[in-house]
C-alpha cells in the first residue's frame, strides 16, 4: 500500500508543477508587448500635416519622404546633402504605436548642430547650413508601444546656396588716371 500512495503522491506532485510551469508560462506570455502592426500612411500623413506651416514660411517640402519601422530603442541615420546658407527643416512624423521620438542632427565631422530630444511622438529641427557637404540625422524611437512602430521623415529646404563671402571685385585698382 505504501508504495502505491507513493506513487499517487508522486504523481500529484507533477501534476501541480505541470500546472505552476503552464501558469509560469502563460504569465511570461501575457506580458510580452503585443504585435502591433506599424502604420507607415499614418506616419507621413502625421509628418505632412506637420509641413503646412513650413510650406507657409516658403521652405520646399519636396518628396523626400523616408519612412522606417523600428522597435523601441532602435535608430536610422539618414544622410541629407546639404549647401550652405540654405535653411533646412527635418521632421518626424510617428504613427500611434511611437510614444517617444528624437532626433540628432551632426555635421560631417561629427560636431552636434541641433536636436530634439524633448520625449513627444514627434521630432523637429531647423537650422542655416554653414557649409555645403551633408548632414547626418539620427533618429529614434525610444519608446514603443507594442512591437514596431512607423516614422516618417519630412526635409524641407528654403533659399538658395550662398557663394563664398562678398568682395569687391577690384580691391585694389591702382592710382586713378584721367583718360
Amino acid at each position: 500500500m505504501n508504495s502505491q500512495n507513493s506513487t499517487l503522491t508522486a504523481a500529484r506532485q507533477n501534476r501541480r508543477r505541470e500546472k505552476a510551469l503552464i501558469a509560469l508560462l502563460i504569465a511570461a506570455i501575457a506580458m510580452l508587448p503585443l504585435p502591433v502592426r506599424a502604420d507607415m500612411v499614418k506616419a507621413e500623413d502625421i509628418a505632412y500635416r506637420m509641413a503646412t506651416s513650413y510650406v507657409a514660411k516658403s521652405f520646399n517640402l519636396s518628396p523626400t519622404m523616408q519612412s522606417s519601422i523600428l522597435s523601441g530603442g532602435q535608430f536610422v541615420r539618414y544622410t541629407i546633402p546639404v549647401a550652405r546658407g540654405v535653411d533646412y527643416v527635418i521632421l518626424v512624423g510617428t504613427d500611434d504605436a511611437v510614444v517617444n521620438t528624437g532626433i540628432y542632427v551632426y555635421d560631417e565631422v561629427g560636431g552636434l548642430i541641433l536636436d530634439d530630444i524633448r520625449g513627444k511622438s514627434r521630432a523637429g529641427v531647423q537650422f542655416r547650413s554653414s557649409y555645403t557637404g551633408s548632414v547626418y540625422a539620427y533618429v529614434y524611437a525610444a519608446r514603443v508601444r507594442g512591437a514596431f512602430g512607423a516614422l516618417a521623415v519630412l526635409v524641407g529646404r528654403r533659399g538658395s546656396e550662398r557663394q563664398g563671402s562678398i568682395f569687391p571685385e577690384n580691391p585694389n585698382p591702382g592710382p586713378k588716371s584721367d583718360p
